[in-house]
Formats: C-alpha cells, sequence, structure tokens
C-alpha cells in the first residue's frame, strides 16, 4: 500500500505541475496564434502587393512593345520616304560618322566600305563645314 500512495503521490506531484504551467502554455499558445495572425497578414498583403507589381509589370510590358512596334513602324515609313527620295540624303554624327545614307547619295559619292570616295566631289565633313551647311541650307546657299 505504501507503494501505491508512493505513485499516487507522484502523479499528483506531476498533476499540481501541470496545472501551473497551464496558465503560461495558454500565454504561449496565445502568442503564437497572435503572431500566426500577423504573419498570415503580412503575407496576404505581400501576396497582394506582388501581384500589382506584376500587374504593372505586365502593363509596362505591353507598352514598351507597342512603343517599339510604333517605332519600327515609323522606320520603315522614314525608309519608305528616304530612299524613294531624288535628293541626296546623308544625315552624320556630331563627329561626321555617316549614320545614314540614302541610294541618290550613295550614287552621288559612290559609297564604299571603306569610306566614300567623292566622284563628283570632295567634301571633309568637319564639324565647321557641317555647321556651314546646315547653317545655310536653309536659304539655299549650300
Amino acid at each position: 500500500m505504501a507503494e501505491l500512495e508512493e505513485r499516487v503521490g507522484k502523479v499528483e506531484n506531476r498533476l499540481t505541475r501541470i496545472e501551473t504551467e497551464i496558465p503560461h502554455l495558454k500565454d504561449s499558445i496565445d502568442k503564437n496564434t497572435q503572431s500566426n495572425e500577423k504573419m498570415t497578414e503580412a503575407l496576404n498583403n505581400l501576396g497582394k502587393t506582388m501581384e500589382n507589381i506584376n500587374h504593372t509589370t505586365e502593363t509596362q510590358q505591353k507598352e514598351i512593345t507597342d512603343q517599339i512596334e510604333t517605332l519600327k513602324n515609323k522606320q520603315e515609313e522614314m525608309n519608305q520616304i528616304t530612299n524613294n527620295m531624288k535628293e541626296a540624303l546623308l544625315m552624320l554624327d556630331d563627329s561626321g560618322k555617316i549614320l545614314s545614307i540614302n541610294p541618290a547619295a550613295l550614287k552621288l559619292f559612290e559609297m564604299y566600305e571603306n569610306g566614300i570616295l567623292f566622284s563628283r566631289c570632295f567634301i571633309p565633313f568637319t564639324p565647321h563645314i557641317l555647321h556651314f551647311a546646315t547653317k545655310h541650307a536653309t536659304i539655299g546657299f549650300f
């Protein structure tokens, strides 16, 4: 019987410890639940933000694609116009590098891969000459 009483005493001690820990465990569970709810809310907000970013990115991609298509069409239109001009058209950058040349200008200047061989004239394309040409082009002097 003493052995049984000893076992019952141990069980009662364990139950007493469990009962004293229950409020602490309940508080811990409540805190974890609150943390989980906050985490879920944060993840939901993040998901909405990601959806907005994705939508914005898709919209911007479509706009860029449309703009590229418009530019290609404008470039093709410009090529059609300049390629069918009777006048020679030569576009240069600030350093004199040829950016664009139409067939009439090719015929006039006899363009080769390594540069321009001017069969009818020779004009060194210096910034001074380019400035002079653009200044006087509007009044028909050049």
